[in-house]
């Protein structure tokens, strides 16, 4: 696979990337997220044919997967809980997805308070019950290691420096 290239700048320097920026299961994903959104799963937008619920099932269906079941095809709430489960299987493990769909979201405070739990691994004798002499144990961790997002976290602050460069600006509050 000899890499992407992009040219940047006129003229500029060729940069060849040796992976794919984005993929096409993300565009179908990305537009079955803001069809739905905006007209339904039945929906379309942009004069396009391709429904919010068919980009879903055109990324399922090249894998051999089904068709997502047709009690989420009415609602789109429904399909919205489909949609975001689909972004996270197909896009695990490709850079930072879950982290900004979480943000954009904004599920970052149910997600990140509830309890966090750890796998603790212990050597014991090798018997029946351990044939490879390890016992693990899921133990929820120290209250020290537990998530505290806060609603002011989905904004970032500005920098003083350049908050000052602006007239009667006033930072995120909690910031502050």
């Amino acid at each position: 696979h000899p890499g992407i290239q992009a040219t940047v700048g006129t003229p500029g320097p060729t940069v060849e990337y040796p992976w794919p920026v984005i993929r096409l299961a993300e565009l179908y994903l990305n537009y079955a997220e803001a069809v739905n959104e905006y007209a339904g799963p039945g929906g379309t937008a942009a004069g396009l044919p391709l429904t919010a619920l068919q980009a879903v099932n055109k990324v399922r269906s090249r894998i051999g997967m089904p068709d997502v079941q047709s009690r989420f095809a009415g609602d789109s709430r429904l399909l919205r809980d489909r949609i975001r489960n689909e972004r996270m299987v197909e896009l695990a493990f490709e850079g930072h997805h879950y982290y900004f769909d979480s943000r954009r979201w904004k599920t970052v405070e149910t997600d990140m308070n509830r309890t966090l739990y750890g796998m603790y691994v212990e050597q014991v004798s090798v018997s029946a019950e351990y044939p490879k002499g390890r016992r693990y144990t899921r133990r929820a961790l120290t209250d020290d290691c537990q998530g505290a997002w806060k609603p002011h976290m989905y904004y970032l602050p500005i920098p003083d420096a350049e908050s000052q460069k602006m007239r009667n600006f006033v930072n995120n509050a909690k910031w502050n």
